[in-house]
């Protein structure tokens, strides 16, 4: 190759090239257009262009055990403690939920004046026991969107104000139940609702695909519900409770594993939000098998002689 000289120093420059040279190993064509493949990014043009996908995707598996086995140990064991926290607080917040509602229950049905003024017969107690539902409503509405929001004090105040709410409507089982059947149903649904959690807890697959399915089985039984109130059919109400039983028994398996999931993602919220969801979710799921189940084999106190 022969090197040309530089024409506007007089050819002292022995570093310069004629860029039509197409034989120079550096010869680039920079004309607008020529050459749009070229780019810095382009792997078979850079020599040093790596794969970021390592960076810019989750890691997988196969490059996490590439990782020194000290620090591999170190992040299985801070993702297993975060999961743990959270569960641990999931069932802490559910369980003094429960507590708030059944004391709130008991103070509500050992008052002769606020049970006049809630569930009297002759429609005195509709308007304060409506306007108690909508807002048991509005607080669970409220309790989940600030939970998504990471607002921990927030979220803390409306979930202690609907367990206090729901006590206050749970109040009347103790008019229509013996307390000993009440408390019986109460530990057979902590049994049932104990296995389910425990599985969802120690399952490896994730039930997320569970969810539809489950949510078209609620929608299901609320319309069946609401068609018998004009029916009156004993028979359906009967199919409707054993369903309605079966349903939240897989939500519970459903909720747990889900809180599992979350815990393991990063989802960006901390411990405490996660464990107020966990404990809303788990809280509902546990009343909602409770009350089918007290349905069914509670013994009413007109039924005693």
């Amino acid at each position: 190759m022969e090197l040309k000289k530089d024409p506007q120093n007089g050819g002292e420059n022995p570093y310069w090239q004629d860029n039509d040279n197409k034989f120079s190993p550096y010869w680039q064509d920079n004309t607008p257009g020529a050459n749009p493949a070229m780019t810095y990014g382009d792997s078979g043009q850079n020599p040093y262009y790596q794969e970021n996908n390592l960076y810019s995707q989750a890691m997988t598996e196969k490059a996490f055990s590439q990782i020194d086995s000290p620090v591999r140990d170190a992040v299985y064991t801070a993702v297993d403690n975060f999961e743990t926290s959270v569960l641990t607080r999931a069932f802490l917040y559910m369980f003094i939920a429960l507590c708030l509602s059944g004391i709130t229950a008991l103070m509500v049905a050992t008052s002769p004046s606020m049970i006049s003024g809630l569930f009297a017969r002759d429609g005195a107690g509709a308007l304060p026991l409506t306007f108690i539902l909508f807002a048991e409503f509005g607080t669970c509405l409220g309790c989940q969107y600030t939970v998504k929001k990471n607002m921990t004090v927030i979220s803390c105040v409306l979930f202690v104000a609907f367990a206090i709410l729901n006590g206050i409507t749970l109040s009347i089982i103790f008019l229509i139940f013996k307390l000993g059947s009440i408390v019986t149903v109460f530990f057979m649904s902590s049994a049932i609702f104990l296995v389910m959690a425990i599985y969802g807890a120690l399952t490896k697959k994730d039930l997320a695909k569970m969810g539809p399915i489950l949510t078209a089985g609620l929608i299901a039984i609320i319309l069946g519900s609401i068609v018998n109130m004009f029916l009156g059919s004993s028979a359906a109400d009967y199919c409707i409770t054993i369903a309605g039983i079966l349903l939240f028994t897989l939500f519970t398996l459903y909720d747990v594993n889900q809180i599992v999931q979350m815990s393991r993602t990063n989802t960006g919220l901390s411990i405490n939000v996660l464990g107020l969801y966990g404990g809303m979710q788990l809280y509902l799921d546990f009343i909602n098998i409770f009350i089918r189940l007290l349905r069914l084999f509670g013994r009413r106190r007109w039924y005693s002689n």
